[in-house]
């Protein structure tokens, strides 16, 4: 890694632990958290950049599909045990942008849309139909500052607004350590909905840049329920990361996630791409 560059800035996503596009939307409410606790670090490419510039423009696009199922013991209307088999794949796509306006102030947009095909039959039997359900998508604008702080430290501050079946905002604030060739993040914060009360959340990165292209990334995200109103929801995720040059101006990754709520575990997996221009 070489001395002087700084990382990227981060991706958003972390889906919530239950199945389906529930799960997938409602994860969009960890993007800031993520963001912040990662302090530049992208999901795709963690790896150390050029500093960013005023006029500089980030983009990154992501895939996630979440895999699901259950098999629920019944009995048939004569009184026969029966095995109901159910099977679902949430799918979800983003796009964040992301302009700096100065080096330490930038400003944020993102789109996200998605859904969930699911079939439910009975053990032994034809298999029925899939049926596809697509859901409202979401948008976001935001913004976020960093104050770099030597040897090593950057605290940041995210503020992100969304729309989509309902309005949410978020705040979060953090921190990043570099000490190559490790970079460690965390941040706490607040999300909040309407008619709801706020949830807080923390999330924890840390990254190991092997070489000028490949590094290795994991993270944790946590979630505590609004009081009645919905369940805690954790989320791991593991992940390799490429950059396609050598000045990690923009690259790939794939992190296979795991999310826990409800007493589910789901797995799923992400692919990323990222870039940026105007340097």
């Amino acid at each position: 890694m070489r001395a002087g560059r700084r990382l990227k800035p981060p991706h958003r996503t972390h889906l919530k632990g239950m199945v389906g596009w529930t799960a997938w939307a409602a994860g969009l409410a960890m993007w800031a958290m993520a963001s912040v606790a990662a302090a530049a670090q992208s999901p795709v490419d963690p790896l150390w950049g050029p500093p960013p510039t005023p006029g500089e423009l980030y983009y990154q696009v992501a895939f996630d599909v979440l895999a699901g199922g259950r098999s629920i013991l019944g009995r048939t209307s004569a009184g026969h045990p029966q095995v109901v088999l159910e099977h679902r794949y949430a799918v979800g796509a983003q796009a964040m942008l992301e302009y700096w306006v100065r080096r330490g102030f930038s400003l944020r947009a993102f789109a996200a849309a998605g859904g969930e095909t699911a079939r439910q039959g009975i053990a032994g039997q034809p298999s029925p139909g899939w049926e596809w359900t697509p859901a409202p998508g979401q948008i976001g604008l935001g913004a976020g500052w960093r104050w770099r702080r030597d040897p090593g430290w950057e605290p940041a501050l995210e503020l992100m607004i969304t729309k989509g079946a309902g309005a949410q905002w978020e705040v979060a604030l953090g921190v990043v350590r570099v000490s190559d060739p490790v970079v460690l993040g965390g941040a706490i914060g607040l999300i909040r909905g309407a008619g709801r009360g706020a949830r807080a959340g923390a999330h924890v990165r840390a990254a190991f840049v092997a070489n000028d292209r490949v590094s290795f990334a994991t993270g944790v995200s946590h979630v505590a329920p609004a009081g009645m109103n919905s369940l805690p929801h954790t989320t791991i995720t593991l992940g390799v990361h490429y950059a396609l040059d050598t000045a990690a101006s923009y690259g790939v990754g794939v992190e296979a996630t795991l999310q826990l709520a409800g007493g589910e575990a789901t797995p799923g997996l992400r692919i990323v791409w990222s870039g940026s221009s105007g340097r």
